[in-house]
């Protein structure tokens, strides 16, 4: 069979949806900008998200948590305007508090470890940069955690080791890293070695690329309201030395830059911005000075005329700065690097 691309899917979403009325008739949608700043419409069925939810306690069970469980979550949303002496926000009914990384910075730093004090939650779900930027800026205003989480679970970055010891060290804990992505491709979790991957999740090739890098194709077996067969991720992995495509010693290219904001707050993660924006191909955010951002936009030929770019400025300021001027530039291609794609934030500061 031939292989399924991310522009495969944009092209030809409605194609990619099962025919049969049962799924057809019941499925959700969610949105996805991807690592490689490719924005995707994913449908999915409540049947296919519980189980994937079921993997995702699996690894919380090791350590004695599950979704149950007390919790903290670092979330890539904008939950208010200004955090001011109160950046939580809490869902008592599921017992998790939100704090979110848009607004990190050494004023409100004090407050973060305050709230994360005050409701010493039994694990941690968050962005790797996000939970970084908190130990960091907490040992530099020399502020404590009173609490020991049985684990910090991190996503949707690449784990540097730096950031792994740190986050070990800060809150006497272990770390699960786990590695998936909304479309339901695929399911690894790594504790400090190689990475794993569960056969019951998803079907894993692994496509020689240069050196020691492969690029990742998965035919997931849960979501079959909207299967993908043989789908390139877009991400990159080190093989481990044994065969099996089931064990990655590192995960690739989501190793992205930060945007530095005239406040001094560093944001780890933007590819939330894109997410409900129509009309994108592919994207790139540049960082050309403190206040001064740039876009690079590819349009997808199909639904240009749905892209919206007075939206998309405002979520990017609303992420970072309402001082930083965002240009947007539409563009034929971006230029990819030598693993075959191009981060998806950009920094020229030096």
């Amino acid at each position: 069979m031939p292989i399924l691309t991310k522009a495969d899917v944009i092209e030809h979403s409605e194609r990619l949806i099962s025919q049969a009325p049962f799924f057809r008739n019941k499925l959700r949608v969610a949105n996805t900008s991807g690592s490689s700043g490719t924005p995707l419409r994913i449908s999915y069925t409540d049947e296919s998200r519980r189980i994937n939810y079921r993997f995702y306690e699996a690894a919380l069970a090791h350590f004695g948590c599950n979704y149950k469980s007390k919790s903290t979550t670092f979330a890539g949303r904008v939950l208010y305007k200004d955090p001011g002496e109160n950046p939580a926000r809490y869902d008592f009914y599921s017992k998790t508090q939100y704090l979110s990384s848009y607004f990190i910075s050494p004023a409100t730093i004090k407050h973060y470890v305050d709230a994360l004090n005050y409701w010493q939650p039994e694990f941690i779900d968050t962005y790797p940069s996000s939970i970084f930027e908190v130990i960091k800026l907490a040992e530099t205003q020399q502020l404590k955690f009173a609490f020991s989480p049985k684990c910090v679970l991190t996503s949707s970055e690449t784990l540097t080791n730096e950031c792994r010891v740190a986050i070990e060290k800060a809150f006497n804990t272990t770390v699960i890293d786990q590695y998936g992505c909304t479309e339901m491709a695929i399911n690894a979790v790594s504790v400090g070695g190689d990475y794993i991957a569960s056969p019951l999740y998803s079907l894993i090739e692994l496509e020689h690329q240069f050196d020691n890098s492969y690029s990742v194709i998965t035919t997931g077996l849960l979501n079959f309201g909207m299967p993908l067969l043989r789908y390139r991720i877009g991400d990159l992995v080190e093989k481990a030395s044994v065969e099996s495509n089931y064990i990655m010693s590192r995960i690739e290219g989501r190793l992205d830059d930060v945007i530095i904001t005239p406040e001094g707050r560093k944001v780890g993660r933007m590819d939330p911005a894109f997410k409900g924006i129509e009309g994108v191909s592919s994207a790139q955010i540049i960082q050309e000075e403190v206040a001064l951002i740039t876009v690079l936009v590819v349009l997808d030929a199909k639904n240009y005329a749905r892209f919206d770019s007075e939206l998309l400025i405002s979520n990017i300021k609303e992420r970072t700065s309402q001082s930083v001027e965002v240009r947007i530039k539409i563009v034929e291609k971006i230029e990819k690097n030598k693993n075959g794609k191009f981060k998806s934030v950009v920094s020229k500061l030096s």
